[in-house]
């Protein structure tokens, strides 16, 4: 059973993250020092995420993002364990770099992050502790974008993003006094659209997936500059 919960988990950081704090990074530039925060929203089959980021420029083609999530795990998602999953928070860190692609007018961007997640699973009987888990991941990758103006205001960018993500994982069972740590990397993509519908407000729409699985991880973001 053990190592069947371990999977459990692995498949809940990898829809935590690098969904909430790395792939949802407005693609509006601030200025040194300029700040901007961002919320986000992914519902998926068992889980369901929220999260919220704040924004700071480097320079004028680069910022660090500062994020936090927290996974709402279904009810009935380990009942043939016997077991619940409280809410699952998790805080991450990332950066993003932006330029032009040559004399074209496209962009390209590249972006690494880390970040880490703490889960656990209770008796759903004696609210006892049963499982506890930590996960940190890496990612970075880098992918192509458009910045297509309307006859309104509003700026259209699609884009779309490659991704390698490593992920440590490990699982505490403490009923059996028992604890494992495993690590696995995979490669995956990112295709989405931003609106800005002002300066100082924008949309953002993405689909993650993998390379390895038919998974896919849906996510909206309300950014502000």
């Amino acid at each position: 059973m053990l190592l069947k919960q371990k999977w459990v988990f692995v498949a809940l950081f990898l829809i935590l993250y690098p969904v909430t704090v790395y792939s949802q990074v407005s693609f509006k530039k601030l200025p040194v020092g300029g700040t901007g925060f961002g919320f986000e929203f992914s519902p998926q089959e068992d889980f369901t995420t929220i999260g919220a980021r704040l924004d700071y420029g480097i320079n004028t083609d680069s910022k660090i993002s500062f994020g936090g999530g927290i996974g709402f795990a279904d009810d009935d998602y380990l009942e043939s364990f016997g077991g619940d999953v409280p809410p699952t928070p998790a805080v991450g860190v990332s950066v993003i770099h932006i330029q032009s692609l040559g004399q074209s007018e496209l962009e390209y961007f590249l972006q690494g992050g880390f970040s880490g997640a703490f889960a656990r699973v209770v008796d759903n009987v004696s609210d006892d502790t049963i499982v506890n888990s930590r996960a940190f991941t890496l990612s970075g990758g880098g992918g192509i974008l458009k910045r297509l103006k309307t006859q309104s205001e509003w700026v259209l960018i699609p884009y779309f993003a490659l991704s390698y993500t490593n992920i440590w994982l490990t699982v505490e069972n403490t009923q059996w006094d028992y604890e494992e740590t495993d690590s696995d990397g995979s490669f995956g993509g990112n295709i989405g659209l931003e609106i800005e519908l002002s300066k100082k407000m924008s949309v953002i729409g993405s689909f993650a997936f993998s390379f390895e699985s038919s998974d896919t991880v849906f996510s909206l973001g309300l950014n502000f500059h």
